[in-house]
């Protein structure tokens, strides 16, 4: 199921934001590996277009009571199974919210406010590189 090297880097990025405290932090790895699976299935050519994708599904209401569909079913179990059945509506929706945020901050390019980075850290590693690749020889 996770035999691309953009879906790990996907599910460990995922991971280090459940670690930050996130409302994402309610959901289980299971969830999350389904997740990435279901996102992979679409075109993706890059890593980021894939992490993009998986909240762009996250916001699009996937894990709303009433929703289009099951949710994130779950290919394990013979009937169609949410596997997120066991959150509650505060914690979907709080969920839902919080892709919504991650996908403004990824649509202006602000990863260092997602993975929560000091911006004297971001400038002082793009600077370094600018002038690592201007050297005068």
């Amino acid at each position: 199921m996770i035999e691309n090297n953009s879906n790990l880097i996907v599910l460990r990025l995922l991971r280090d934001l459940q670690y930050n405290k996130t409302p994402l932090s309610s959901l289980n790895l299971w969830c999350l590996v389904l997740l990435v699976f279901k996102c992979q299935n679409q075109p993706i050519n890059s890593t980021i277009n894939l992490f993009r994708s998986v909240f762009s599904c996250l916001s699009s209401g996937i894990l709303l009571p009433n929703s289009i569909g099951p949710g994130i079913i779950d290919p394990c179990e013979k009937d169609l199974v949410d596997a997120a059945d066991y959150l509650t509506v505060e914690q979907r929706l709080n969920i839902t919210n919080y892709a919504h945020d991650i996908l403004r901050l990824i649509a202006f390019e602000k990863y260092e406010k997602i993975f929560h980075f000091q911006s004297n850290q971001t400038e002082q590693l793009s600077m370094n590189s600018t002038l690592g690749n201007n050297k005068m020889e």
